[in-house]
C-alpha cells in the first residue's frame, strides 16, 4: 500500500488536485541506506505578544555520518530556523539558516555535496517564534496563545536531517541511539 499524504490550503474556491508520484527502480539494492534524525520541540506555550520565543533540540551522532537533506517544519508564527553542528574538536558547520521564515517554504532541502559529520557532532535545531501583532504572518489578530499541535492554527518546531552512514556496519548503532533519543528526551520532547 502507499499513502499519500497532501497538505493542502484553501484558496476559496474550488480546486482540481492531481497529485503525481514519480518511481525510480535500480538494478541493484543499495550498498547503504539513510537515517533520519528527527529534532523537534513539543512543549511549545507561546504567549500573544511573545516577538522572540525560542524552540531548541539536538543530537550527539555516534557514528561518521553525511548529511543529505534538511527539512524545516513550522507553522505561521514561525520566524526563523537555524540548524548548524557543533563538531567534537571545537568548531561550527551550518547546515541550514532562514531569517525570515515563510508558511510556504517547508520543503526539503538537499545540499549540494554530502554535508560530512564526524561521531561526536551534535546537530542542534534552533526555531524563533513570533507571535506578537507586528508578525504579518500571525493567522490571529488580535494575536492568542499559541502551543504545539497539528492544525496550521497550531505550531511545530521540527527539522529532520536525512544522514548516510559513512561505514554501513555503523547504520544499526546510529538508528539504535536515535530510538534511545526519543524515548528518553521525554518531559523535554514531548
Amino acid at each position: 500500500d502507499l499513502v499519500l499524504q497532501l497538505h493542502l490550503r484553501p484558496t476559496g474556491r474550488e480546486e482540481v488536485v492531481r497529485p503525481r508520484l514519480g518511481l525510480y527502480l535500480a538494478d541493484e539494492p543499495p550498498e547503504r541506506m539513510p537515517v533520519v534524525i528527527m529534532l523537534e520541540n513539543k512543549n511549545l506555550d507561546i504567549a500573544r505578544g511573545e516577538s522572540a520565543y525560542v524552540a531548541t533540540d539536538r543530537f550527539r551522532l555516534p557514528v561518521d555520518v553525511e548529511a543529505l537533506t534538511i527539512y524545516p517544519h513550522a507553522h505561521y508564527v514561525g520566524r526563523a530556523v537555524r540548524s548548524w553542528a557543533e563538531l567534537p574538536g571545537g568548531g561550527r558547520r551550518e547546515l541550514i539558516r532562514i531569517d525570515e521564515w515563510d508558511f510556504d517554504w517547508q520543503d526539503q532541502y538537499r545540499y549540494r555535496e554530502p554535508v560530512p559529520l564526524p561521531a561526536g557532532s551534535e546537530v542542534v535545531m534552533e526555531w524563533t517564534f513570533d507571535n506578537s501583532a507586528g508578525n504579518p504572518r500571525n493567522p490571529y489578530d488580535p494575536p492568542r496563545r499559541i502551543a504545539f499541535g497539528p492544525e496550521s492554527s497550531d505550531e511545530m518546531a521540527e527539522l529532520s536531517i536525512q544522514v548516510l552512514p559513512v561505514n554501513p556496519g555503523d547504520r544499526p548503532r546510529l538508528v539504535a541511539d536515535l530510538m534511545q533519543f526519543y524515548r528518553g528526551a521525554g518531559a523535554l520532547r514531548v
